[in-house]
């Protein structure tokens, strides 16, 4: 009876305080071993238990672990700092607990996520110690110290020195020869964002391991919401270097809103979340409800997702660093000096969300710098870090994410403040001016409801059995090419354009995207190649509308073929890309673009070329297409034919036709590569379908595909290689 309450009583999942060791005791340890006292004393496990709080009573219960539950892991892989859940199946869920001593912090305010992420290196390259150990030694050693490795992960080396991220690093970081993605230098090593990600990630797993008497081979971890393919990609890369076999992830808004102390009902609630942490600002809009009760019956229809990865507290203590150096006239820094200045910052920050004025105090050069700073004094920083409105910026974030869902901030049912900085009182006075006339939110912005630090992954855990349907920000297709012949021998216009096929704001997993490349299609070395683009979301869209990721490749068995390109995103947000060949056997399916670059890509562009001699390729010929439309109309009038003396109608068959009129239609009205492609591609699905209900014999079958290959070999033209392009 006792653990039917408990599960009833869990569905709101709220964490308790955990039994900590002190970080003293950790210096000399094994990096990545957890101490085997208090809660991760495992020969006590059949008798150690964990505190549970309860929903709407202030106090807690003991909830016994048991080997034979099956548990879920999930992780909030932090830029500052992380946490992580286990929910187990009775539906209860449990923080895991980690060296860090609750004494450290001076304040509830200052209380963090249990596991920093940090990462110390020796001087080899080699990683000797994580979270809270690396952040401990890292004051003797701050030239191999590393914290924030999140924010570079999927980056390239170009868009971190843009960002900023670089130099907020002691450690220097280089661009990766084959992608160009950041890495950082170590000794004589480098070593990749994942690396760093991967030993905290194993650290986390090993603590849960502990404390639950379990192994986890699946774990879901949390991404910010601005994440794309590429850096969702790494991050799974960086969970699967750390032991784990399978991966999901769930953006880090929805995973705080499942997580969230209300008790939803079979009606939607209108919940948008703001996930301010150390890194990124994330803000979903999303409809929540509950169809029967445990963590199953929980569903979320996230219907706008918006980030920005330039806009945290590091971002806040950036700022103050500026603020306090020009002040104070510090001048050039030593890494050791810049290290000390930040922490400094960071506490000052903190304290001025409870206190009107603090004081930052910082040893530079052998002697102690004070400045007194207030309130009013790290709001006008805010507002102008260099040329850039972070306040702003947020405000911005907010509102775009109620315009996406199409809300206004008087329909929002229930607000979600997350992270520590959601708490500073110019962020809380921003969200009273978007939410004035909501007296509801008002009162929750003054009182939130959901655990600011540990929310994130209480939800990762609890997103493997809800019902979830996530959106993604960012938009996939590829480049269209198309070769158009002029007036004047040998000349060729060439158009390169965008084709999406997976649009922004998708939601995923999903179907299948499909299209056939407006490509040539003879290639005398009978390899295709493909250039994958990134369609940005309008928020991101300053410096350009698309980012060039990389090429794919399918080689082909024979110089003719027929390209189609699908596309998707999978259960994780990462794209899948499938090539193959409509008219062969050869296919290929490209899972992720872990391993890709973004590039700014304008498009569309246009160009003339000038072919001569030697070498060549095949060019689409308008004039010459003339033999697939009559291929079309003799089918059609084939499969109508036979359909005369048919038992019943077939709705597929109506539908082929339907579209293979339309198509016929659109390549009288306008001759191009494409209007064909539509019309090859209905006369295949009509001809298959035809086929199926014997509308059309097995010889008749075979004898008119032949005959369209060769209508559609008559559309192209051989042309002599370029030799000059204008």
């Amino acid at each position: 009876m006792r653990h039917t309450q408990l599960s009833s009583f869990c569905e709101t999942r709220k964490y308790a305080p955990t039994s900590p060791v002190t970080a003293k005791a950790l210096v000399g340890a094994d990096p990545g071993r957890v101490p085997a006292t208090g809660a991760f004393n495992r020969s006590r496990r059949q008798t150690a238990a964990s505190n549970l709080f309860l929903p709407g009573t202030g106090t807690s219960v003991t909830h016994p672990w048991s080997p034979n539950m099956t548990a879920l892991l999930g992780i909030d892989l932090g830029t500052y700092n992380c946490a992580a859940a286990v929910l187990l199946d009775d539906g209860c869920e449990i923080s895991v607990s980690s060296e860090r001593s609750d004494a450290s912090a001076a304040s509830e305010l200052e209380r963090t996520k249990p596991f920093p992420s940090d990462v110390l290196f020796n001087e080899t390259g080699e990683i000797v110690a994580v979270c809270e150990r690396a952040k401990v030694i890292a004051v003797e050693h701050p030239h191999l110290h590393a914290w924030g490795l999140k924010r570079l992960l999927g980056k390239t080396y170009i868009e971190a020195l843009s960002q900023n991220e670089i130099n907020r690093l002691v450690l220097p970081v280089q661009p990766d020869g084959g992608t160009g993605r950041c890495v950082l230098e170590v000794g004589e090593r480098l070593v990749r964002p994942e690396e760093g990600c991967a030993a905290i990630l194993r650290h986390i797993k090993q603590a849960a391991e502990h404390q639950s008497d379990q192994v986890f081979t699946k774990v879901v971890i949390s991404v910010p919401a601005y994440f794309d393919a590429i850096s969702i990609g790494a991050t799974r890369e960086a969970a699967r270097l750390a032991g784990f076999d399978e991966v999901q992830t769930v953006p880090e808004p929805v995973a705080a809103a499942l997580a969230t102390g209300v008790l939803f009902t079979p009606h939607p609630c209108r919940t948008l979340t703001v996930d301010l942490g150390a890194g990124t600002l994330d803000v979903a809009a999303a409809e929540i409800w509950r169809s029967e009760p445990g963590p199953a019956g929980l569903n979320c229809l996230c219907r706008k997702n918006t980030g920005d990865n330039r806009l945290g507290g590091l971002d806040f203590d950036d700022c103050l660093v500026d603020h306090v150096s020009e002040v104070l006239e510090l001048g050039q820094l030593t890494d050791e000096e810049r290290y000390r200045l930040r922490r400094a910052v960071e506490s000052t920050k903190i304290l001025l969300s409870t206190e009107p004025v603090a004081m930052v105090t910082v040893d530079i050069g052998g002697r102690q710098r004070s400045l007194e700073l207030t309130r009013r004094e790290l709001e006008q920083a805010l507002h102008n870090h260099r040329g850039r409105d972070l306040l702003k910026a947020c405000t911005e974030q907010v509102h775009a994410a109620l315009a996406g869902a199409g809300w206004k901030p008087q329909d929002v049912d229930h607000l979600l403040l997350i992270g520590g900085p959601t708490a500073m009182p110019c962020i809380r006075n921003l969200l009273r001016g978007i939410f004035a006339r909501s007296p509801q939110i008002l009162a929750q912005i003054d009182r939130p409801d959901a655990d600011s630090m540990l929310a994130v992954a209480q939800g990762a855990a609890l997103y493997a059995r809800s019902q979830t349907t996530n959106r993604h920000p960012y938009g996939y297709g590829y480049v269209a090419v198309h070769n158009e012949p002029l007036g004047d021998e040998g000349v060729h216009l060439q158009r390169r354009s965008a084709e999406i096929l997976v649009p922004c704001d998708s939601v995923f997993p999903g179907q299948a995207h499909e299209e056939m490349a407006q490509l040539a299609f003879y290639r005398g070395d009978k390899v295709v190649v493909v250039e994958i683009i990134q369609h940005l979301p309008e928020s991101q869209r300053s410096e350009g509308e698309y980012r060039f990721l990389g090429t794919y490749e399918l080689a082909m068995d024979n110089d003719f073929f027929m390209l189609d390109i699908a596309q998707r995103l999978n259960a994780n947000g990462e794209l899948e890309t499938t090539l193959s060949n409509r008219i062969g056997f050869e296919s290929v399916t490209f899972v992720g673009v872990n391993g890709m670059r973004r590039l700014p890509v304008k498009l569309p562009v246009e160009r003339k070329e000038h072919r001569r001699m030697a070498g060549g390729a095949w060019c689409f010929v308008p004039d010459y297409q003339g033999g697939v439309r009559r291929w079309a109309a003799a089918l059609t009038d084939k499969v109508r034919t036979a359909l005369i003396g048919a038992v019943q109608a077939d709705v597929h068959v109506d539908a082929c036709l339907e579209r293979m009129d339309d198509a016929l239609a659109a390549a009288s009205a306008i001759t191009d590569e494409r209007s064909i492609n539509e019309l090859d591609r209905a006369g295949r699905s009509l001809l298959a379908r035809a086929y199926e209900l014997r509308l059309v014999a097995e010889a008749d079958r075979a004898l008119m595909a032949a005959e369209l290959e060769r209508a559609r070999r008559c559309c192209y033209r051989f042309e002599s290689s370029l030799a000059k392009v204008e």
